[in-house]
């Protein structure tokens, strides 16, 4: 074999072995990529977008004691491919320890036909909400997340604030399931925002600070009338008194 023909066919081998390569990272960068897929979200089950503009319950009212509030989230597959999907807690806050166990937050699905009840206090950070399920290309799946405070008494829970975020995950169903933790999956955030706890209608406010004031200036204002009369009285009297000594 004379020189040229080596040279030739070391050649060929080193570009076939640079081809294989190339194969190979491409193929390991496939797999590696991000197994999430697009979703979109709703509040009305008809306009769809890629995130909530507001919160989930900005419109749900007072939370009272005795009461709940409501809104659905309708979760959409938008994509040609079936998927799966699940819902975990994130960010979850109360001001105080009436208000951590004595709110209680449930969430229904479609998909499954259950309901979860916890109290805040008990939802963890990247607890599952609604269970991994599948979703077929182009469905939908529909939420109802509800707030209920207990009944309490006097004061209590008034002036409160609770909040819970719901993370959204959705990839392809050929990616195989979801880790077991969902700390790490990436989807749609979405704001809970229920309004502040108020009062009980007809009661008191918790705080009133103008109370002093409104008080105060009607009773400033009632006795500098009873003194301006009395006053009157006196005068007129004295005035009755001159003319009658006259």
């Amino acid at each position: 074999m004379t020189a040229a023909r080596i040279v030739a066919r070391l050649a060929a081998l080193a570009l076939a072995a640079g081809v294989c390569a190339s194969i190979g990272l491409a193929g390991a960068a496939a797999s590696e990529a991000p197994p999430s897929t697009d979703l979109l979200v709703s509040t009305d089950g008809v306009h769809f977008f890629p995130a909530l503009a507001g919160g989930l319950l900005d419109v749900g009212g007072l939370l009272v004691p005795g009461d709940s509030v409501a809104s659905s989230l309708w979760i959409k597959n938008p994509t040609g491919a079936s998927a799966v999907l699940r819902v975990s807690a994130r960010d979850v806050t109360f001001s105080s320890g009436d208000i951590a166990d004595g709110v209680t937050v449930s969430a229904w699905d479609s998909g499954t036909d259950t309901t979860l009840s916890a109290t805040l206090r008990t939802i963890a950070e990247c607890q599952i909400i609604v269970p991994s399920q599948a979703i077929a290309a182009g469905a939908t799946m529909r939420m109802i997340v509800r707030y209920t405070m207990a009944d309490f008494a006097g004061e209590v829970g008034q002036n409160e604030s609770v909040s819970l975020g719901l993370k959204v995950a959705m990839r392809d169903a050929e990616a195989g399931p979801f880790p077991a933790s969902a700390c790490e999956d990436e989807g749609v955030l979405v704001s809970s925002n229920p309004a502040r706890p108020g009062s009980l209608p007809g009661s008191l406010p918790s705080s009133l600070p103008t109370t002093g004031t409104e008080f105060v200036v009607p009773l400033l204002a009632t006795g500098g009338f009873l003194v301006g009369i009395g006053l009157f009285l006196v005068a007129g009297r004295r005035r009755r008194r001159e003319h009658e000594e006259s």
